[in-house]
């Protein structure tokens, strides 16, 4: 996993603690706001004490059993993440990778809902990602319905490299192989939801950006190379010459 992936609430899963809040001052993790998504130092810090204020008429009192409240504050932006009982509540947003340039239009709307409802539901959000794979498997040239016959033949037909087949594999194995797209497998956890959104987008960019950019790149040559290479590759009869 790439550092660019640490997410906050990776973060502070790996982060020691003591009585559920963070120990140690700082870490480096994406910001989860939106609008910073900035890999930077966080300061943690906690709350270390609630009082509910209830008006003039019934005065104010301290809270008794309340989950504890931690934050961090993102050196990039200067803003705030609030985590109560070990779950992040601010941003509200999904802190899920946005989708890569090159999706497939049709894939797209589940890939965002995914993303949604990763902060509420993390085996919805994991499941509509199998959903995701199911559909993208025909884009790269499969045309049987499951998945493991699907990864199969795009193996058999050179269709995709060793990469893409252990990234497709995977996903397919990850969590609980028995589990069909789109059906919630218990086990999922926002872990496994957060894996499954980094090797969809790594599967596109290896499958459609990146030979699209070599594509685009060949395309650019001088005509008179192209002509050329062209030319090199077109094949001779015995005697040498073109037929």
């Amino acid at each position: 996993m790439s550092k660019f992936d640490l997410t906050a609430q990776s973060a502070f899963n790996a982060q020691r603690k003591e009585d559920g809040r963070p120990v140690g001052e700082t870490a480096k993790f994406v910001c989860p706001h939106n609008d910073c998504r900035t890999y930077a130092v966080h300061h943690w810090g906690f709350v270390s004490g609630l009082r509910v204020d209830l008006g003039s008429a019934y005065g104010s009192r301290h809270l008794g059993e309340a989950p504890v409240v931690s934050m961090s504050r993102c050196e990039a932006c200067g803003r705030e993440s609030i985590y109560v009982g070990g779950e992040i509540v601010l941003p509200s947003e999904s802190d899920a990778p946005p989708s890569a340039a090159d999706m497939p239009t049709d894939l797209v709307e589940d890939y965002e809902e995914a993303r949604a409802i990763l902060p509420r539901s993390p085996r919805g959000s994991a499941a509509l990602l199998r959903l995701v794979i199911q559909k993208l498997l025909p884009h790269l040239g499969a045309s049987k319905k499951g998945i493991d016959q699907a990864i199969g033949e795009l193996v058999a037909s050179g269709k995709i490299k060793t990469p893409i087949q252990k990234a497709l594999d995977t996903v397919r194995v990850i969590g609980n192989e028995s589990v069909h797209p789109g059906e919630m497998n218990l086990k999922d956890d926002r872990e496994t939801a957060l894996a499954l959104f980094r090797i969809i987008n790594l599967i596109i960019e290896t499958a459609i950006t990146e030979p699209k950019r070599l594509e685009a790149l060949y395309a650019s040559l001088p005509k008179s190379k192209l002509e050329g290479i062209a030319n090199r590759d077109t094949p001779r009869s015995s005697d040498g010459a073109n037929p």
